[in-house]
């Protein structure tokens, strides 16, 4: 599923996260976020789907793994 697809699932979407603290977030951890996470807090800060999205794919370890969401988090405002 592409980052597009995802966002189309999403029924209640929460406003972008503010650029300025998601820079401030990863100055405190010591890195820069993964670019898909990064991308969809700033077109999309988390939200509800709707009854859920469902996830096939491989864990790190390389098994097959399923998984459903119905909230995704985003960054707290502070």
């Amino acid at each position: 599923m592409t980052l597009d697809e995802f966002l189309a699932a999403i029924d209640s979407k929460l406003p972008p996260a503010p650029s300025d603290a998601l820079e401030r977030f990863e100055t405190l951890i010591g890195e820069r976020l993964p670019d898909d996470y990064r991308e969809f807090l700033i077109r999309c800060n988390g939200g509800y789907v709707r009854g859920y999205v469902q996830f096939h794919g491989p864990t790190p370890e390389g098994l097959a793994a399923d998984a459903c969401i119905n909230h995704i988090g985003g960054m707290a405002s502070s």
